[in-house]
């Protein structure tokens, strides 16, 4: 027998106002849940017929039409509409949404970081007037640092897979205690495999050197450009944009510095030297870190002699 709605309109539904629901003339209550809203959705509704027929079994055997939601549908198969709706709805909520290939930035992740670095300066204090590297898992694994630029007062204070914004949250904690003469940062990679734009990983650059001015005003900031790398070249074209933003941003203030290892990273075939990274293809071996060191150490020379 058709429903008949408080207009006496065959196949609809009268809403309760007051209970936030829908009643039939049997008196059966259906409360709205976002499901319904999904089910006037023509792609949704293809989705969750199309999931729940394959969770059934039923590839080759179509869904009854009453099912698919024509108007005039027996009561019962009204309610049971609904149901089967809300349960196709809770098994998508199942499945993993589309990820980034990185979260967005966490700083909390790095704490235990941190606090070894902490950690290090009491057992150590900091001498002032010094170089501080920082940034990403570049700047982390560069482990012969003090060996490279021997006769400078190099600290490594890199962490993780880092972003712009976390190594700025962390600022008062791994750079300000040393009171540097010069900050030499790496980090952006992270950044653009996480989803951000160029003009994103920009803003976060300028948000870091107001960070360590705002500190440390008359400190200079040197920026290694963001490398290239097998592993992620697809990103490429991002990655020379977010280079060419920051280098422009830093050729405005005299106190910044741009130290661009890109094309010393590069072959004959414009492509990444296969032979200066490690097996994952995306961090250097010593043969990459030889590479950085020739190019950053002028710009440490020259901080120096200021």
């Amino acid at each position: 027998m058709p429903i008949r709605g408080a207009s006496g309109t065959p196949g609809r539904l009268a809403r309760s106002k007051d209970q936030g629901c829908v009643r039939s003339r049997r008196g059966v209550h259906i409360r709205d849940t976002p499901g319904q809203a999904l089910w006037q959705n023509p792609t949704m509704r293809a989705s969750i017929v199309g999931l729940v027929t394959r969770l059934l079994g039923a590839r080759s055997t179509p869904l009854p039409v009453a099912v698919l939601g024509a108007r005039g549908a027996p009561h019962q198969v009204a309610v049971a509409l609904r149901a089967f709706v809300v349960l196709a709805v809770g098994l998508l909520q199942l499945v993993p949404a589309p990820a980034s290939a990185q979260e967005g930035p966490n700083p909390a992740r790095w704490e235990q970081d941190i606090r070894a670095f902490e950690a290090a300066d009491l057992s150590d204090p900091p001498v002032r007037g010094g170089i501080v590297f920082t940034g990403s898992s570049s700047i982390r694994m560069w482990t012969t640092l003090k060996e490279d630029f021997a006769g400078l007062p190099v600290v490594n204070r890199g962490f993780g897979g880092s972003m712009l914004a976390e190594v700025t949250a962390f600022i008062d904690r791994t750079v300000v205690p040393h009171q540097p003469q010069l900050v030499v940062v790496n980090c952006g990679g992270n950044d653009i495999n996480a989803g951000r734009s160029a003009a994103q990983v920009l803003r976060d650059f300028q948000a870091l050197v107001a960070a360590i001015h705002g500190a440390l005003p008359t400190t200079r900031i040197a920026y290694i450009s963001i490398a290239p790398n097998p592993a992620r070249w697809a990103q490429i074209e991002t990655v020379k944009a977010a280079n060419r933003a920051i280098q422009e941003f830093i050729g405005t203030d005299s106190t910044l510095d741009f130290i661009d290892v890109f094309p010393h990273m590069l072959g004959p075939d414009g492509l990444p030297k296969p032979d200066i990274f490690l097996e994952d293809r995306l961090h250097m071996n010593r043969k990459g870190y030889e590479i950085w060191t020739e190019v950053v150490r002028p710009h440490l020379r020259t901080a120096r002699g200021r």
